[in-house]
């Protein structure tokens, strides 16, 4: 199967999106941005309600050495080919599925949240490696006080959850539904 090394899909959000930094070690992460923190990275810096089931990806150091955020026009690629299998709301927006590999058992998957996605991308859509699935989404208007940023899981999710079953409220519970959630940081 296909690497889903985060290193480059962060090169592949940077050059895809233009972005002035010079080397992939200057995005930011705050502890509450990581796979399994309580911690909030947002608003009052608070402790969230369940463990955080991804990576948040939104700050970047440029050239000139200042902090940015990535915003609305920043384009999401796919970490890997596949083929679409769920659309779903989020609380921030929308996000998209994607199966890379199936079994007996179980299926691999990606899921890229709280992005605005365009029409083109449907359940059976294949997508390669780089391919555009949406754009982050508008957060602003939110009062959740989050900044715009794209959430990404890497899971393994049994077979017997149906594909349209696949939506936030089973990935907030691992292990509990046959959801096994993996970190990005790692891969």
């Amino acid at each position: 199967m296909e690497s889903f090394a985060i290193r480059s899909y962060l090169d592949t959000i940077t050059r895809l999106n233009n972005l002035p930094i010079s080397d992939q070690r200057e995005w930011i992460f705050h502890h509450g941005m990581l796979l399994g923190s309580r911690a909030k990275w947002w608003a009052d810096f608070g402790i969230r309600h369940a463990r955080h089931e991804g990576l948040d990806i939104a700050l970047f150091r440029n050239r000139a050495g200042a902090i940015q955020w990535l915003d609305t026009q920043t384009r999401v690629p796919a970490m890997a080919k596949g083929v679409v299998i769920n659309l779903c709301r989020d609380f921030l927006g929308r996000s998209v599925i994607i199966r890379h590999a199936q079994d007996q058992t179980s299926r691999f998957v990606s899921v890229y949240s709280h992005i605005t996605v365009p029409s083109a991308v449907v359940p059976g859509t294949r997508v390669e490696k780089g391919d555009v699935i949406g754009q982050i989404a508008d957060t602003t208007g939110k009062k959740s006080g989050i900044h715009c940023h794209l959430h990404i899981s890497i899971m393994e999710i049994a077979n017997k959850i149906p594909d349209s079953g696949i939506t936030w409220e089973i990935m907030g519970e691992p292990d509990l539904k046959g959801v096994k959630l993996f970190n990005p940081m790692i891969w």
